[in-house]
Order: C-alpha cells, then structure tokens, then sequence
C-alpha cells in the first residue's frame, strides 16, 4: 500500500503551486489533451516466487504477445505553471517453455507469463520562459504478475510503488505546424536511482488537432519480500509512441 503522507506531500506541492499561480493568470490557461499508444520494448530483471530471471523483449516480440495498450495525456498551463497528469496501461502474456520453482516443481510447455502494468503520474511546472519548464514530478507505478500452467495460477504478485522525480522540459515551435520538446527527470524510486526521457516531434493540421510520433524510455526499480511472496521489478522499457492531440 501506498503511505498516506505520500498522498500528503503530492497534494501539498499541487496546492501551493495552483494557488500562487491561480490569481496570477487566471483567465490564461492552455489545455492540451491527447490519446496515444507506447510500444516499447522491454529488458532488465523479473523476479517472482523465488524466480528470478534475466529478460530482453523486442519491439517485435512485444507486438505478438500485446494484450491491450492505452494511454491518456492532460496538460494546462498559463506563463508561469503547468500541470500535468499522465495515466497508461499495457499488458503482455507470452507462453514460456518451462517454469521451474526453486521448491522443484516443474511446470512445462503450456505455461505462460501474464504482466498487467499502469502508470499515473502528477507532475507541476514552473516555466522559466515560454519554452523552458522545470518539472516536479511523482509516478505511481502498479504491477500485477501471474504465473500461469494448465489454467491454474501457480504463483503470482500484485505491487504498487511510488517514485519521485525532478526534471524539465524544453519546447519548441519550429513553424505554424511543426512543433517539437524534449524531457529529461530522475529521482527515487522504491529501491533505488529512476530515470525517465521522452522526445518528441508534432505536426498541427489545425489549432484544435495535432499528430505526435515521441520516443521514450522509462527505468523502474522495485524489490520486496521473500520466499513465495518475493518480487523483483528492475526494468527499462524504451520505445516509440504515436498520440492524437487535442489543443483548446
């Protein structure tokens, strides 16, 4: 479970930020909202019930064993603050030739691995100039794993974690309808040093709708318990994007 005085401190920074800057310009406010996909590949360490394994998942791969990805974007911002909320979720299951426990059981051919994960992350802003933010940022990660054989599940682990970032973020209108930024935040996450970058480049087909193809890459780092109720999730997952915004 998450710590309360997690909730605390997130919701703080978000009420001290809106309400200096809310008197300040509150009638110039741009919002951006925007549906997108992220097809990323995966690699790092996995580790349940006493298994640990080594992983390295291609784009290719991803695609054959993408259960349903989907991801929602919502920005506002006014000349001195932005506000951003982040929410995607994917999942992958992949048949595995043979599951063996560290108790011995061995569970073969028609086992697989399922992998729920969503993101949602709460980010604040201060811009230093039109095309300059430093950010503030706090992701919530959620990771739900099954080991499957024979329809029965055989081992499975259900986390949820917190990681806190500092960062910015440069933008740049290259002309009417070529727009481009650039984000770079790390920090802390449950175990450790995290990372986060995204690229991106945008074409407007008009003031309400654009289209932008983004790279991104995401480090997670988390480790808990032991025996059957151990989980490892140290990961990088990197890959393309494709997002339909909406500008107002």
């Amino acid at each position: 479970m998450i710590k309360t005085k997690y909730f605390t401190i997130i919701f703080s920074i978000l009420f001290v930020f809106y309400s200096n800057t809310f008197n300040y310009a509150q009638s110039d406010w741009n919002y951006n909202a925007a549906l997108y996909g992220w097809f990323a590949g995966m690699t790092g360490d996995v580790g349940i019930a006493n298994q640990q394994e080594q992983f390295d998942v291609t784009l290719s791969e991803l695609l054959k064993n993408l259960t349903f990805t989907a991801g929602l974007h919502f920005e506002a911002q006014n000349p001195k603050v932005v506000l951003i909320f982040d929410g995607f979720y994917f999942g992958v299951k992949k048949d595995v030739d043979q599951i063996t426990l560290r108790n011995g059981l061995v569970y073969p051919v028609n086992a697989d691995v399922t992998l729920d994960e969503w993101l949602i992350e709460g980010s604040v802003g201060y811009r230093i100039n039109p095309e300059l933010d430093i950010l503030v940022s706090t992701r919530v990660f959620g990771i739900n794993t099954d080991l499957e054989s024979n329809n029965d599940i055989v081992a499975s682990a259900n986390k949820t974690w917190v990681a806190f970032y500092l960062g910015g973020r440069y933008c740049k209108d290259f002309s009417e309808k070529w727009y481009g930024n650039i984000r770079a935040d790390a920090g802390y996450g449950a175990d450790g040093f995290v990372y986060f970058a995204n690229a991106a480049v945008g074409y407007r087909f008009s003031k309400l709708f654009s289209l932008a193809f983004a790279y991104r890459i995401l480090n997670m780092n988390y480790n808990s318990g032991s025996g059957v109720d151990y989980f490892l999730y140290k990961a990088t997952a990197s890959g393309l994007g494709l997002g339909f915004v909406f500008s107002f």
